[in-house]
């Protein structure tokens, strides 16, 4: 389980890492995932057991909610964390904040 935050500059890093450490195919669970089309772009295609937990935080964050409508169907590999510490979970604001996704 990895947790990078902020404003993308560590997922950058711990992929570069991650790649060189020849660590590509290990099984990822991405933890309360903040990112952009492109991080989760750039993830997916260098790790193929990479995984994208959505917690609280992730549907607070517009970039996420954005990039999460535009995925097709095949690149879907998320996670729907509820251990949120932060945030406990409400069944109910759950299910609002996951109603866009079709599937």
């Amino acid at each position: 389980m990895l947790e990078t935050g902020g404003d993308g500059s560590a997922a950058k890093e711990v992929l570069a890492l991650l790649k060189e450490l020849d660590m590509c195919h290990v099984p990822i669970h991405r933890h309360c995932f903040v990112g952009d089309e492109q991080e989760y772009a750039d993830w997916s295609s260098a790790l193929s057991n990479c995984y994208f937990g959505l917690a609280r935080a992730s549907f607070d964050s517009a970039k996420t909610v954005s990039t999460l409508k535009k995925l097709q169907r095949s690149d879907i590999r998320l996670i729907l964390e509820t251990d949120s510490p932060y945030s406990p979970w409400v069944r109910r604001s759950v299910l609002h904040s996951i109603q866009f996704l079709e599937y």
